[in-house]
């Protein structure tokens, strides 16, 4: 079975948002991964947030096994 691997989401005010999902949510700051804060969710599931005007578009990624694919 697929699962979401992760999202990324872009947001207006970054340090606000990080805060939002850090300290109200509980959700673990792993730092940055390029443009990218990484916000961990669960063991198998993160949030990363970028700038707004950040080029590409949000997503979503999925977990799939080879033979899935």
């Amino acid at each position: 079975m697929s699962a979401i691997d992760h999202i990324i989401l872009k947001v207006s005010d970054l340090d606000s948002s990080i805060a939002f999902y850090a300290s109200i949510l509980g959700f673990s700051n792993e730092g940055t991964d390029g443009l990218f804060t990484v916000l961990r969710v669960s063991r198998d599931f993160q949030i990363q947030l970028a700038p707004w005007g950040t080029q590409g578009s949000e997503h979503y990624a999925f977990a799939v096994s080879r033979s899935e694919v």
